[in-house]
């Protein structure tokens, strides 16, 4: 990945990561989901860890960033997008094990 491709994703997590968490109307839980999908694109397209973490300023986003990375990196487009959806459902499924439906 080319260093322009990379400061471009990382700009666009950073642009997007933040109002998603901040957003009142949505669902907590589909919010972080979504982040942690964009997360998981980064650490896919092979963009550093030391990069993201840098521009991740809670401590929420930095344990999903790192969970990220602990999972492996893969060549095809499907692989990678079903490992994108598969690490969104975890983050998600966590979620909602603590969240108060009441």
């Amino acid at each position: 990945m080319t260093n322009l491709k990379t400061t471009v994703m990382t700009a666009l997590f950073f642009a997007v990561a933040q109002p998603v968490l901040a957003e009142k109307g949505q669902n907590v839980c589909e919010s972080m989901g979504e982040l942690a999908y964009m997360v998981m694109e980064l650490r896919q397209e092979g963009v550093p860890m030391s990069h993201v973490m840098q521009i991740s300023d809670s401590d929420l986003v930095k344990a999903i960033v790192v969970e990220a990375y602990d999972y492996p990196r893969f060549n095809t487009q499907g692989y990678k997008e079903k490992a994108a959806g598969d690490f969104r459902n975890e983050v998600e499924v966590e979620c909602y094990k603590t969240v108060d439906f009441d």
